[in-house]
């Protein structure tokens, strides 16, 4: 454990400060691997980390505000490597909306499980702040997806309404993807649930080109 000094430089303090806080985030990020949030101790956290429980107060008020911070934490990194993904390929057809999206989010999920597993379980979970920051990360996920559907040409001439229905529907198919992904035992079975999803936004993707709104 490193020695700290009130004569550090405020860049050096402030990057061992930001290096206590991601010591903690991962820490909980583990130890949520095996149990649910609500069973979580700040002693255990910091214990996990390597720190003295009064270096948690520098950083959180209480394991909730510790929990808000890993939900904001795996939506920012889902986000990031999305847009990333969708600058480098662009739009193509309905590939946003379709096979390329589900791909990229199923990917990420398997690199990042134990984050993807927090939120999985704690959607539906015991802390009710927590299941509201979940709800509102994944309002803007489905927002941002929307958009993204609006700027599709076989989409153009659908209403506001109908595109943000389609974007909900997706949402929902690939958050079930997602949790199937974080618990499945081994690579075969994570391809089979990749594959499965495939196939059924292959089957959305030939109804909505036939939707006409009526």
């Amino acid at each position: 454990m490193s020695i700290r000094s009130p004569n550090d430089p405020p860049r050096v303090r402030a990057a061992r400060k930001e290096q206590t806080r991601r010591r903690l985030l991962g820490a909980a990020h583990e130890l949520l691997a095996e149990q649910g949030f609500t069973s979580l101790s700040l002693r255990e956290v910091t214990r996990h980390a390597g720190v003295v429980p009064a270096a948690f107060y520098r950083h959180f008020d209480n394991l909730e505000a510790l929990g808000l911070a890993l939900v904001q934490e795996s939506f920012a990194n889902l986000n990031g490597a999305l847009r990333a993904a969708r600058a480098r390929e662009g739009a193509d057809g309905l590939t946003t909306a379709t096979s390329a999206e589900a791909v990229r989010l199923l990917g990420y999920a398997r690199e990042n499980t134990a984050s993807f597993r927090f939120v999985v379980r704690e959607r539906l979970g015991g802390s009710a702040a927590i299941r509201a920051a979940i709800t509102r990360a994944m309002e803007r996920f489905e927002g941002d997806l929307a958009l993204d559907l609006a700027r599709e040409p076989a989409l153009r001439a659908w209403s506001t309404e109908d595109i943000r229905l389609l974007a909900s529907l997706l949402v929902t198919m690939m958050t079930s993807a997602v949790e199937q992904m974080v618990e499945a035992e081994g690579p075969a079975a994570q391809q089979a649930i990749e594959q499965r999803i495939l196939r059924q936004l292959q089957m959305l993707g030939a109804g909505v080109r036939g939707w006409d709104g009526a």
